[in-house]
């Protein structure tokens, strides 16, 4: 990694992708360490996500429990990373989950369990709450993007009702694309 902060800066990223990759199959404990501590790691907060959906491919509760303990510049991210596979193995913890985190963390959430949502009637219910109580951010937009379009598909009267009762703004906006899909 000292060597790839010598090499010109366009190619940094790809260079360091590759040896923390490596690094994580290897030593995942020193990959850990090392995301922590070096700041000026190209990439950082992708390598956190990495290895959050990694280690919760089999342990979701413990790398969100890492996740949401990482500093404030990585754990958005990692939190993403974590939640996607524990809202798909248990939506419902992953929900109950997502309302205490931060929120950057909560928006990042959001993220994970829109992609999640399926057509189920709670699923969309739940993250639509959500999406009402978290605080404005991408995570939220795509929350009632997703919601929306599967609401849209199950009783378009009351999806229609909801997005027009939204305040203008990016969330509306993104309530707008969901139903016209």
């Amino acid at each position: 990694f000292a060597w790839i902060k010598g090499l010109p800066k366009e190619n940094q990223a790809q260079v360091a992708h590759g040896a923390f990759q490596t690094l994580s199959h290897t030593d995942s404990e020193a990959a850990l360490r090392f995301l922590v501590s070096e700041k000026e790691l190209p990439n950082r907060e992708e390598f956190a996500e990495q290895l959050a959906k990694g280690w919760a491919a089999t342990k979701p509760e413990e790398a969100l429990a890492w996740a949401k303990g990482l500093p404030a510049d990585l754990s958005a991210r990692a939190v993403e990373g974590a939640m996607s596979h524990l809202a798909a193995k248990d939506f419902a913890a992953a929900i109950r989950e997502t309302g205490g985190l931060a929120p950057a963390q909560q928006d990042a959430a959001l993220k994970s369990l829109a992609g999640q949502v399926n057509n189920e009637p709670g699923r969309v219910a739940d993250v639509l709450r959500l999406v009402e109580t978290a605080t404005e951010g991408e995570g939220r937009a795509v929350g009632a993007r997703n919601a929306v379009q599967h609401w849209t598909a199950q009783d378009p009267e009351a999806a229609s009702a909801w997005v027009a009762a939204q305040p203008d703004g990016p969330t509306r906006d993104a309530a707008i694309q969901g139903f016209g899909r």
